[in-house]
């Protein structure tokens, strides 16, 4: 059964997002590409790795990059968008981005999180979590979230947990999930780095598709970041 290829421009301005993959699989380049298709005014980055900090300072105002979640952040956001709601501005999307580096665990634990997940939808903000593999610390949101991109795998207990969390709601059996999975992700890492595939789950929908990601993918970004201070 063929397969058909994500588009980005099926994202809503107010998705919960996680993306697994190991180190070097590209899940900031996904990152980067659903800010691109969506134009955000407002967009953070919460990452400790200084190297995917320059990598972001190329298309988001450095301001906006944070070493460690700051409980105020959710607030500023929100109060932004009900300024912009109340004098009839255009565009109140903004999005928030968790890469690995962040300790999630502590993260999860607090009540501003908590407080995210369940209203960042009223407030049209698109929410992203990536990590290296999928953790237990993410059950307790699974029907929360709308979209998740989990990134070929050679390592079967991953694969195995992929199915546990996600996979048996697509799949009748594992089996069936471990076959179409390696299907679409063959050859995921022969080029680390450089390319990188990956199986994208629509959580609400029951739909999934494919998609390739590329290190080298230009876009011709608009100032982004620099349009409202919150």
């Amino acid at each position: 059964m063929s397969v058909e290829n994500f588009n980005f421009s099926l994202i809503k301005p107010n998705s919960f997002i996680l993306i697994f993959g190991p180190v070097n699989s590209l899940k900031n380049q996904i990152i980067k590409q659903i800010i691109y298709y969506q134009n955000n005014p407002a967009n953070i980055i919460i990452n400790r790795d200084q190297y995917l900090n320059y990598f972001y300072e190329k298309f988001i105002n450095k301001l906006f990059i944070y070493d460690l979640y700051e409980k105020e952040l959710f607030n500023k956001l929100a109060n932004r968008h009900e300024i912009m709601k109340t004098n009839n501005l255009t565009n109140s999307n903004s999005l928030i981005a968790f890469e690995e580096s962040v300790p999630l665990s502590l993260v999860f634990k607090s009540e501003e999180f908590d407080k995210m997940i369940k209203t960042h939808k009223s407030i049209n903000l698109t929410l992203i979590i990536t990590y290296r593999v999928c953790s237990k610390y993410f059950d307790n949101f699974v029907e929360n979230v709308d979209l998740v991109f989990l990134c070929g795998d050679l390592m079967f207990p991953n694969i195995k947990r992929y199915w546990v969390s996600y996979g048996k709601y697509f799949f009748e059996t594992f089996e069936d999930f471990y076959t179409e999975f390696n299907r679409i992700t063959k050859t995921y890492n022969s080029k680390p780095g450089i390319y990188n595939k990956f199986m994208v789950l629509d959580m609400k929908n029951k739909k999934y598709w494919k998609i390739k990601v590329k290190n080298n993918t230009k876009f011709n970004f608009k100032t982004i970041g620099y349009k409202f201070a919150i």
